[in-house]
């Protein structure tokens, strides 16, 4: 299929990809035709980094859709802050705080959360605000497990995922990859997802 590919300058060009191509054979095909290394290429889609191993047709590109090609020396850091019981904010402490997420700054938004615990650990749901919507979902989890305040709302041996209307969410992609929307809540579960 013909996919086109828009470049931070506003230029764009189209491409024919396949189906099960991955992103590293479409970065490849850039390099080839565009003059652009691997190196240098990240491919975004509605906010969401492509991975080099993602195969298209596992993704919900279609033959209108726009690829964002953005250049790696470019890159933003994602905050993320929890409102804490006297509805003050503290930021993640360095150890807890987000990785660097290479985004398209006018596509980012910040949301807040609503985050139920199993009931039967005792715990009310909490809100995380202003995490932004390009954030992994390993961000929450990397959080609660560097809170005190929190350490009580997940198993002790830390085995434990997080649903959002009903679907598991992946811990390697985004809040906005799995359509989590302001004030949506997020359900914690003990256990694991087996592939």
């Amino acid at each position: 299929m013909d996919v086109t590919f828009m470049r931070e300058n506003g230029e764009s060009f189209t491409m024919e990809v396949g189906f099960f191509d991955t992103f590293l054979e479409v970065k490849k095909k850039i390099e080839k035709y565009h003059n652009i290394p691997i190196s240098k290429q990240l491919l975004f889609f509605n906010n969401q980094l492509f991975k080099d191993d993602e195969i298209i047709l596992q993704t919900d590109l279609t033959i209108t859709s726009t690829i964002h090609l953005k250049l790696k020396d470019h890159q933003q850091v994602s905050n993320a802050y929890v409102s804490m019981p006297n509805n003050a904010t503290a930021p993640l402490q360095p150890e807890n705080a987000p990785v660097t997420v290479p985004v398209m700054p006018t596509l980012s938004k910040k949301l807040s959360l609503n985050v139920v615990p199993m009931a039967i650990r005792g715990k009310g749901a909490f809100l995380v605000k202003e995490i932004e919507s390009c954030a992994k979902v390993s961000e929450l989890k990397k959080f609660l497990e560097g809170s005190n305040m929190y350490s009580n709302v997940i198993p002790e041996d830390r085995c434990y995922f997080f649903i959002h209307k009903q679907s598991v969410m992946y811990e390697d992609q985004s809040f906005e990859w799995h359509g989590v929307k302001e004030d949506d809540t997020i359900e914690l579960f003990d256990g694991q997802v087996l592939d």
